[in-house]
């Protein structure tokens, strides 16, 4: 039989109930109980016998279980409560529920206010979107996940980086410029990122996220309050909020991939319950002070009053007057009803999908933690979890009505509630009245249970450890012969914290998920804080690059770049490991995929690694790693090293394809000739007409062989032709050539990788790529964006300057500003021996033959900075052009010493050069060698 809960049911007093939660509210001043976080709290065993509540323990054996489902599970719902809330506010607090049945997974979002038409075209969207990556069907979506997210999430973006600034402000007031730090560089760049102009909010927000996440996973509170002791805390707090949307991407890309089900997912509204009127009863019995202190057997006196209120001796005193006058400050003509309440009836009785039952995961995802009555009423109920409790009571709390749910579960609601009373009345009674410190409401960093092994989450090789690494690179891969090692420590701040005369004495703990308040450090530097011996042990392999627990190996070096999924380009790493014995890149690629997964899934630790390969069995040890595994769930990687066990053989002799210089030019050319219309693949390339064809031809050769072309090259100018100048960094040049390659051959180069790995199955589908004669005669017209946008490919970040640049058609001159970004990304550029056009350009912007080597590093500098910053080529062009480039640091913001201003304001006005392009007309009917693509 169906019921529907109300309040006067079996004794329950609503009216009684709100008085008991103002009287609590205004004893504790509204924080009644300590914040938890759910991986931290024990109070509550869950019925399923999952051991692992606290999961950061590596000791446990159903830690790993937990790893693949229900922590990817719980961390999922948190993170998309986190970005279905894209406004701050209580109205926006998101919460989420996830039900099974059989493959089919199905996600339920409430919310404290109405859902508006853009938040559901959202979830929407991020339906379609997640069911793409799941089923892996193109490249894309990850792309376009992470758009839509920066989309959706802009307006808190812009609060976070509103107060991101006005924290650095006060942080540059007194920057410790001359600080040896790592960190103080990169505040240093990310004050240049924070004032910077962009073109648009959307690439702001990208770059800012991006230093903002990489920032607050680098560094720790210790290395923050070292460089700003009176400031730390704020500044890495707004780096944690501002950088936590791109972990919130992470983790829905992560579930995406791993999770069961995802590929059929479906995400639904839950309509909020309209708020109901508050302190109603049936028997119009109003609940007055007077009647709720004889309830609690208190008297009702200024006494009592103040007994029960305030600790002995606290002043002011609590009186009767004042308690009535706060208590009717409380007063509301509404209650309503938390977003994880409204899922309550859905957990409790989860809806079929067609026929068949499904059952809800045992925890709700929410965007803040869940106050004082939410949090104690669902672990009353059954142990339901939440991210945890900030600890805050609210009044004004209710309850759905529960319409349709089965009389057994409205017993055990009644019940709940009835506990919940009982746990406010003795609240009130206690004789602990400590008032704590308001909580925060939301949550930073790891709010929820953390969903990836250390380190994976790092794009490139942190920087705060790159010094250390160059020195330590003569000794690096010698086995030391005692036990002295290395001596690094990343916490040698003793100098820095004798001037400031600020020494920490505890600390968050560095383990894996562990933030608990810890006076401990590392056993071996003395450096990061550890709660525990085995959180020591669970982040050694993270914290071994800053530490002298032992050397470093090339076992060390490859292990962090398989987490980090950067290719290997150390040299002994390389060596000792088979990439300098692979034909080509493309066979290196599968090597290191084949480590990918000893390091990353089969988690062998780098020190087996070592000893494998130091004692000559490594390709032995490999296959008998994989040897252990089912068939099917070896991977086409290992497919491939059974046919190549020669790359791990140093006595044998390698030959790359790359050596025999001809032959390999001759390859890669028979590989692109197939694009060529008919009429033109049996001609020899120097033939190609118009140059417009041939050139674009060179540069469909680089394409075809996952390569881009460098600054420099012989004859060829492909770099600065194609755009590659508008980068910032080989992040964005890499970004760019992906664009070209989704252009020109759609998924065919993915598909022939999964194919050569007998893995056609997980091979993108198909899409839509354009013709080689579409693409030449785009170049050579200048409308190359108009054909990204035809074909549907994405623009890199900077996609303004990227269709300034291309609009000029191929071949012709563009203003001399982007030469002079040309000279700046050529190592060791020199206007003696750098190409005529770079060479003018550089000259013009002030880089004379004859200027000493400090102001030429000084001007340097200076202009990288400036781009760094965002300023467009085109706006220093114009301030070139006006003669007005020495007032650029005033309103840029950068810095320009004596030297370097002089300079800039002896630069005449381009009317002395205004002939003078980067790039010479002739080139159009010019041919051009191959020896270039020798790199």
């Amino acid at each position: 039989m169906a019921g529907r809960f109300d309040w006067e049911t079996n004794g329950l007093d609503r009216a009684k109930f709100e008085a008991l939660t103002k009287l609590l509210r205004l004893r504790y001043h509204g924080q009644v109980g300590a914040p938890t976080r759910f991986d931290e709290s024990h109070l509550y065993t869950p019925d399923d016998g999952d051991l692992a509540l606290d999961d950061a323990d590596s000791t446990k054996v159903s830690t790993l279980a937990d790893f693949g489902s229900s922590r990817l599970q719980r961390a999922f719902l948190d993170r998309l409560a986190e970005l279905v809330a894209n406004e701050k506010g209580g109205r926006h607090v998101s919460a989420t529920l996830m039900t099974n049945s059989h493959d089919e997974v199905r996600v339920f979002v409430a919310r404290n206010s109405k859902f508006r038409p853009r938040d559901e075209a959202f979830m929407k969207c991020t339906e379609a979107l997640l069911r793409r990556i799941a089923e892996g069907q193109d490249i894309s979506s990850r792309d376009e996940l992470w758009a839509l997210i920066l989309k959706h999430y802009e307006a808190r973006i812009h609060d976070y980086i509103c107060d991101l600034r006005q924290v650095l402000k006060r942080y540059m007031q007194g920057e410790q410029r001359e600080s040896p730090s790592q960190l103080v560089a990169h505040l240093r760049e990310l004050c240049d990122a924070a004032f910077a102009q962009y073109v648009s909010n959307t690439e702001k927000s990208e770059v800012l996220v991006a230093q903002a996440h990489e920032l607050y996973k680098t560094f720790s509170e210790d290395d923050f309050s070292e460089v700003w002791p009176s400031g730390s805390r704020s500044l890495r707090a707004c780096l944690g909020f501002l950088g936590r949307v791109r972990t919130s991407f992470g983790v829905l890309v992560r579930a995406a991939e791993k999770l069961p089900g995802i590929a059929t997912i479906s995400i639904s509204t839950v309509g909020c319950v309209a708020p109901r009127k508050a302190s109603s009863s049936e028997h119009g019995q109003i609940w007055t002070l007077g009647r709720l202190f004889q309830h609690l057997g208190c008297a009702f006196t200024d006494d009592g009053v103040n007994d029960l209120l305030a600790p002995e001796g606290k002043r002011p005193r609590w009186t009767k007057r004042k308690l009535a006058q706060e208590f009717d400050k409380l007063q509301s003509s509404t209650w309503e009803v938390h977003a994880e309440m409204q899922l309550l009836q859905l957990y409790i009785h989860p809806p079929k999908i067609g026929s068949v039952g499904s059952s809800a995961v045992d925890y709700i995802g929410c965007s803040k933690k869940s106050c004082f009555l939410c949090w104690h009423f669902l672990a009353l109920f059954g142990g339901v979890k939440t991210r945890g409790s900030h600890g805050k009571l609210y009044n004004l709390w209710g309850l759905p009505d529960f319409q349709g749910l089965p009389m057994a579960q409205m017993e055990q609601i009644i019940r709940s509630v009835r506990d919940l009373e009982s746990l406010l009345r003795a609240e009130i009674k206690s004789r602990d009245t400590v008032v704590l410190p308001q909580a925060k409401e939301s949550t930073v960093g790891a709010s929820t249970i953390s969903t990836v092994l250390p380190g994976s989450n790092v794009p490139s090789t942190t920087s705060m450890i790159s010094s250390y690494l160059q020195n330590q690179r003569a000794n690096l891969l010698v086995k030391a012969s005692s036990s002295e090692g290395a001596s690094y420590s990343d916490n040698e701040t003793e100098t820095e914290q004798s001037i400031t005369e600020v020494v920490a004495t505890s600390g968050h703990c560095g383990g894996s998920d562990c933030e608990k308040i810890t006076t401990r450090r590392c056993s071996h530097c003395s450096g990061t804080w550890f709660c525990s011996v085995s959180c020591e042990d669970e982040a050694a392999d993270l914290h071994l690059f800053a530490c002298n627990r032992r050397p470093i190996t090339t076992a060390d070096l490859l292990r962090r770049d398989c987490f980090h999924d950067s290719h290997p380009e150390d040299s002994r790493v390389r060596e000792d490991y088979g990439f300098q014995r692979c034909r080509n890149r493309r066979e290196e690629s599968k090597l290191f995929g084949l480590y990918i997964g000893v390091f990353n899934y089969q988690l062998v630790p780098s020190q087996e690694v070592d000893r494998w390969m130091t004692q000559g069995i490594l390709a032995d040890k490999i296959i008998e790693l994989f040897s252990t595994l089912p068939e099917n769930c070896r991977g086409g990687y290992y497919t491939w090293f059974l046919r190549h066990r020669h790359v791990l053989d140093a006595s044998k002799n390698s030959t790359r394809d790359e050596d025999d210089v001809h032959n390999y030019i001759q390859e890669r050319f028979r590989e692109a000739r197939v694009y060529l219309d008919p009429a033109d693949q049996a001609k020899p390339i120097e033939r190609l007409t118009p140059w417009a064809k041939q050139n674009c031809f060179f540069f469909l050769t680089l394409l075809l062989d996952s390569t881009h072309p460098p600054p420099v090259m012989r004859n060829l100018d492909l770099w600065f032709d194609f755009g590659y100048v508008v980068c910032s960094d080989a992040y964005d040049e890499n970004s760019l050539s992906n664009l070209y390659q989704r252009l020109l051959f759609g998924n065919k180069l993915a598909q022939e990788h999964f194919r050569s790995v007998g893995m056609e199955h997980l091979a993108p589908r198909d899409i839509p790529a354009c013709t080689f004669e579409e693409f030449w005669t785009a170049w050579e017209e200048g409308s190359l964006m108009a054909l990204f946008e035809r074909y549907q490919v994405s623009r890199v970040a900077d996609g303004s300057a990227l269709g300034e640049f291309l609009a000029y058609p191929g071949g012709n001159p563009r203003p001399s500003v982007w030469r002079l970004r040309h000279f700046l990304a050529i190592e060791d550029a020199n206007v003696l021996t750098a190409a005529p056009e770079i060479a003018a350009a550089a000259i013009e912007y002030g880089f004379q033959p004859d200027l000493d080597v400090r102001t030429k590093m000084g001007l340097h500098q200076f202009y990288v900075g400036l781009f760094r910053r965002g300023v467009l080529p085109s706006i220093v062009h114009e301030a070139k052009k006006t003669g007005a480039l020495q007032k650029v640091p005033e309103w840029a913001l950068t810095d320009a010493d004596e030297r370097v201003t002089r300079v800039l304001s002896s630069l005449p006005c381009d009317s002395e050069f205004e002939g003078l392009q980067s790039s010479g007309g002739s080139r159009g009917g010019e041919t051009r060698g191959w020896g270039c693509m020798v790199m």
